[in-house]
């Protein structure tokens, strides 16, 4: 299942369904019931494509937050207007989910706590064990996991998503608000 709480409340999940076509073909009736607009999504026939697909989905999206998150802080401690920074990073080539629909949280000190670190650590640690079983060096996800698992030393088992980027903000003694 995909989507945050805000998003899922608003219009429903997005749902990562895989399993054999008979078993997929009895439940996406109730799932498209549940779900947002072209909210189910078919992966494979294997039962565990679903989360896989999942875990990379939110691995990216942890990675990204990182990344876009340090840039604002450089373009910031560079002199840049952060809220204009995030615009301009948010049309271009560098563009992302997270400077789309989360990032104009972070000047409000919103770390996003539906979601607490612990949860986000043990997700990277879950696509760490992928990336073992299918033999792939991944060192961007790899670096996000560090820096999380710093994150859920600092802070603890704490609620909040976007934790690392708080770490982030405190290592370069500046916090990205309005």
């Amino acid at each position: 299942m995909g989507g945050s709480v805000a998003e899922t409340g608003a219009s429903g999940p997005t749902f990562f369904v895989s399993g054999p076509d008979d078993a997929v073909d009895r439940a996406v009736p109730v799932l498209n019931v549940l779900a947002a607009p072209g909210g189910v999504r078919r992966i494979g026939q294997r039962a565990e494509d679903g989360q896989i697909v999942k875990l990379l989905a939110n691995g990216l999206w942890f990675t990204n937050a990182l990344a876009a998150a340090e840039a604002l802080l450089i373009g910031q401690k560079l002199g840049l207007n952060v809220e204009a920074l995030h615009g301009f990073l948010q049309a271009s080539a560098g563009g992302s989910r997270f400077l789309d629909e989360h990032a104009d949280q972070l000047p409000d000190g919103d770390y996003l706590p539906s979601f607490s670190i612990d949860r986000v650590v043990e997700e990277l640690s879950t696509i760490r064990r992928l990336q073992d079983m299918a033999g792939v060096d991944a060192p961007m996800l790899e670096a996000s996991a560090r820096h999380h698992h710093a994150a859920l030393d600092q802070y603890g088992p704490a609620l909040g998503e976007l934790l690392g980027v708080r770490l982030l903000e405190e290592r370069a003694g500046r916090q990205l608000r309005r």
